[in-house]
């Protein structure tokens, strides 16, 4: 560990410098960027699965950011189509996965729609701790990959 003398007692003080730059390298590792405050829990939770389709995303200052949708089956992105549905009486939004052909019928009629609706469930989730049970589970599947896959495949 380096030890920097101590400005206000020249030096002669018992290691008062190293014990600072201890306390601030903690604290910056542990701010977010632009040091503001320190990184809340529920960033950590960044997965979870809506409408039968698997969605990522990120956190920037507090706020839900690259949401993506991913097909249960092989990962792949998936890809939101729209088109007239007779039977809705509207547009209707399918999210198809080019590389395996998976379709995904949602609930809403344009893909902002769609994304508006997941980040909305997102936040009702950390708002209600809904997410640390997310969270859990997914560390526990990354213990054991081989039964996530078979989950995921039904």
């Amino acid at each position: 560990m380096a030890c920097w003398p101590d400005t206000a007692d020249g030096g002669a003080g018992e290691g008062s410098g190293a014990l600072c730059f201890e306390a601030t390298r903690r604290d910056v590792l542990n701010r977010r960027p632009g040091g503001l405050a320190p990184v809340p829990a529920h960033e950590s939770y960044t997965q979870d699965s809506f409408f039968e389709a698997v969605w990522e995303w990120g956190w920037w200052h507090g706020g839900i950011r690259g949401l993506v949708s991913l097909c249960p089956r092989c990962q792949c992105e998936l890809v939101a189509e729209k088109y007239w549905s007779e039977e809705r009486g509207g547009y209707v939004v399918h999210l198809r996965c080019q590389h395996c052909g998976y379709i995904v019928a949602t609930p809403g009629g344009s893909a902002g729609d769609l994304d508006a609706r997941v980040t909305r469930e997102i936040r009702r989730k950390v708002r209600t701790g809904e997410w640390a049970q997310v969270a859990q589970q997914q560390r526990e599947e990354q213990q054991s990959p081989q039964r996530m896959w078979r989950a995921r495949l039904g």
